[in-house]
């Protein structure tokens, strides 16, 4: 017994038939990934790199970011205030730091804000 098919049926059967090629590959790419001895090697994520200054630069008005000095060295970043910053700014830039998991330094004329990345 033949069925006469619309364009519409007919359209849709073809979508399902490129949908069921496409589960078949996918099935075929997993049998082959979970198949003990034949999957191929996966490389680990790359760990996001980012700046502690780029950091700041992003949440500090421009006017208090160019008042700093930023050293980075094995994952510690120093942050030195180049001049007397006031309450304001210095309230923002605590702030900021507190943010990225940093610490003020009461060290008299050495004081500074420490940011220690973690791994």
């Amino acid at each position: 017994m033949k069925v006469a098919l619309n364009e519409q049926a007919i359209a849709k059967l073809k979508e399902i038939r490129e949908i069921a090629a496409k589960f078949g590959v996918a099935c075929d790419q997993l049998i082959q990934i979970l198949t003990p001895g034949q999957a191929p090697p996966v490389a680990p994520a790359p760990k996001p790199t980012f700046s502690i200054a780029d950091e700041l630069k992003k949440k500090l008005d421009p006017a208090l970011f160019n008042l700093l000095t930023i050293t980075e060295s094995q994952g510690v970043t120093i942050v030195k205030p180049k001049a007397f910053l006031g309450t304001d700014n210095f309230i923002k830039l605590a702030a900021a730091v507190r943010e990225l998991g940093g610490e003020y330094v009461s060290a008299g004329k050495e004081s500074h804000f420490k940011v220690t990345r973690k791994s």
